[in-house]
């Protein structure tokens, strides 16, 4: 299994469950709706201190190579 097409977690305090697929897939949207509403719950600066914090601007921004999932703007 490829890192792009990998199980996703949800991560609460120290619980951990692996999201369930719907029929064969996930729901990207609802995930992408909680990583906009609860951009908090990721820790980019943790992650790597040059990305955080960071503010989520919009989703599935078109470009020409196709959408952006999810755009989010450094705050400074």
């Amino acid at each position: 299994m490829s890192r792009q097409h990998s199980v996703p977690y949800f991560v609460h305090k120290d619980e951990v469950q692996r999201l369930k697929p719907i029929g064969d897939h996930y729901d990207e949207d609802w995930l992408q709706r909680f990583i906009f509403t609860h951009y908090s719950a990721i820790p980019f600066n943790e992650i790597e201190p040059a990305f955080g914090p960071l503010i989520p601007v919009c989703r599935e921004l078109p470009t020409k190579a196709g959408p952006v999932d999810m755009l989010e703007r450094i705050f400074c």
